[in-house]
């Protein structure tokens, strides 16, 4: 009977630690299978006139998700492609940036459609608003 504790114990600590971090639910680059490039996270798209209420609700949507890290500059991209965290970090970039997008005005997309990290919209929106007021 112990020997059947033992090993069952061992077959759970080894399956734990082959799991990739990005597979784990506390990781940052996990995504949850209803998370998708389409989805909507705060009702008003930020428009020229709402920055301050639009990006504090885009934090609380995002730090609900795990994915404050990658708009603040926590989660920097790596240095190589050949990074084996690269395609995790990509993929969750990828989709809090269509997030971002999909939650502005059209007149807006424009000025950050071609930048390519999480970061670089979100400092660019904040300098931008931050200037005009």
């Amino acid at each position: 009977m112990a020997s059947t504790v033992a090993n069952t114990n061992s077959v759970s600590s080894t399956s734990q630690t082959s799991v990739p971090a990005w597979e784990k639910p506390s990781s940052p680059y996990f995504l949850h299978s209803s998370e998708n490039p389409g989805l909507i996270l705060v009702n008003q798209p930020l428009t020229e006139e709402n920055y301050a209420t639009w990006s504090q609700s885009i934090i609380y949507a995002l730090d609900s998700k795990n994915k404050i890290d990658f708009v603040d500059g926590t989660i920097k991209a790596p240095t190589s492609s050949s990074d084996p965290i690269f395609p995790a970090w990509k993929k969750c970039n990828r989709m809090v940036l269509s997030w971002l997008i999909n939650s502005m005005s059209k007149d807006l997309i424009l000025s950050v459609i071609y930048l390519n990290t999480t970061q670089e919209v979100w400092t660019n929106l904040k300098n931008w608003f931050s200037q005009s007021n």
